[in-house]
């Protein structure tokens, strides 16, 4: 299943942390990031539904909000997340874990 907006934010945070170089591509970086949410299921309250939720709203951020969510100072992301709601802890937890385990 494919997930754009977390993709994108993926993307984000690689390149904020240098994490895309010449030794690891955008290519594998998102192949690794599919490989680990095939078995994020419900870990951490990370079913599909929730995924599918999260994608949708990081899908919708424009680009200086996801700038700010994935590359920003921990307030300026807290300010970006404060705007999706319910979904917020469940993507504060994904992000940390993308960065954690995937990057």
């Amino acid at each position: 299943m494919k997930y754009p907006g977390i993709e994108r934010a993926t993307i984000e945070m690689a390149y904020d942390n240098g994490c895309v170089n010449r030794d690891r591509s955008e290519e594998s970086l998102l192949l690794d990031l599919v490989s680990w949410l095939r078995d994020v299921d419900d870990e951490h309250g990370l079913d599909r539904e929730a995924l599918l939720g999260i994608d949708a709203w990081l899908t919708s951020l424009s680009e200086e909000d996801m700038h700010m969510l994935c590359a920003g100072e921990e307030r300026e992301q807290q300010v970006v997340q404060a705007k999706a709601q319910e979904l917020a802890a469940p993507c504060a937890i994904l992000l940390l874990l993308i960065f954690e385990e995937v990057l």
